[in-house]
């Protein structure tokens, strides 16, 4: 498995954890029929806990890609003309250009 589906599951996993247990508590809490500033406070938290969840497993996603891309061998992604067309692809040495005399 590559770092980046590892971190992507990792990622889901986590926000799906924290979504049960946070989930679990509010109503055990009773949150779900007292709405006011404890509800919104408790949503709050939990929402920043998910945000910063994902920010942190997306820069690591990030950081893998980066590692892959740098480890990955080079490959052109505009090969020059090939010399056997005669310059018919209008290169650099095909004489289409204007003379500078």
């Amino acid at each position: 498995m590559t770092g980046i589906k590892r971190h992507l599951l990792i990622m889901i996993a986590l926000v799906a954890a924290l979504d049960t247990v946070a989930g679990l508590v509010f109503y055990r809490l009773h949150l779900d029929r007292d709405p006011g500033t404890r509800q919104q406070i408790y949503v709050g938290v939990w929402t920043l806990l998910s945000a910063v969840i994902v920010a942190v497993q997306l820069r690591k996603i990030r950081k893998a890609r980066i590692a892959a891309i740098r480890a990955a061998p080079a490959s052109p992604v505009n090969p020059p003309a090939s010399s056997t067309d005669g310059g018919a692809n209008g290169g650099p040495h095909s004489g289409s250009g204007t003379s500078s005399s």
